[in-house]
C-alpha cells in the first residue's frame, strides 16, 4: 500500500494531466471532471499494489477516467483551461486544435489525448483501449488522420 507521502507525490504527478483528460473527454464541465478524476484516482490506487509497482498507474488512471467519461455527452466549453498564460499570437492554433478535437468521436479523442496529453506509451494505450499494441498504433494513425480532416474542415478546406 501507499503511505501518505507516496500518495501525495502520485497525485501531484498526474492530477493536471488527468483533469485535462477528463475535461476534454466530457467537454468542459469542471465539477463533473473533478468527480471523474477523484474516483479515477481512487480506482487506480486500489488496483495498484504499491508505489514500487506503479509503472501501470497512468494507464489504470486513464482507463478509469475513460470508463467514467464514456457515454457522457460532450458539452462545448467557452473556458480556456490552461491557456491563460499563452500569448495571443499562439492561441489561434491551440483554439483550432481544441475545436477540432471537440468535434471528434469519443474513442478518437481518447486515443489522441492518451498519447499527446497523458504521454502514454502504446502498450499502455492498448491496456486502456483493451486492444493489442499493434491495433493501438493503427488506431492512433487513423485518429491522427481524422484530426487532420477535422482541422481541414474547420479551416474551410476540403481534401
Amino acid at each position: 500500500m501507499y503511505n501518505e507521502k507516496q500518495l501525495t507525490s502520485l497525485i501531484a504527478r498526474y492530477q493536471q494531466k488527468a483533469f485535462a483528460l477528463a475535461l476534454y473527454l466530457i467537454g468542459g464541465n469542471q465539477d463533473r471532471a473533478y468527480d471523474i478524476v477523484a474516483s479515477g484516482f481512487a480506482e487506480a490506487i486500489r488496483a495498484t499494489a504499491s508505489a514500487e509497482t506503479d509503472a501501470m498507474f497512468p494507464a489504470r488512471l486513464a482507463a478509469a477516467i475513460a470508463s467514467r467519461s464514456r457515454g457522457m455527452r460532450a458539452i462545448p466549453s467557452a473556458e480556456d483551461y490552461g491557456l491563460s498564460d499563452v500569448p495571443p499570437e499562439k492561441r489561434a492554433p491551440l483554439d483550432l486544435m481544441k475545436a477540432a478535437i471537440a468535434q471528434l468521436d469519443f474513442e478518437v479523442r481518447l486515443l489522441l489525448l492518451l498519447r499527446d496529453q497523458m504521454r502514454l506509451p502504446y502498450s499502455q494505450i492498448a491496456f486502456v483501449t483493451q486492444s493489442t499494441e499493434k491495433d493501438a498504433r493503427m488506431q492512433m494513425n487513423q485518429a491522427r488522420g481524422a484530426l487532420r480532416e477535422q482541422i481541414a474542415l474547420l479551416l474551410g478546406k476540403k481534401r
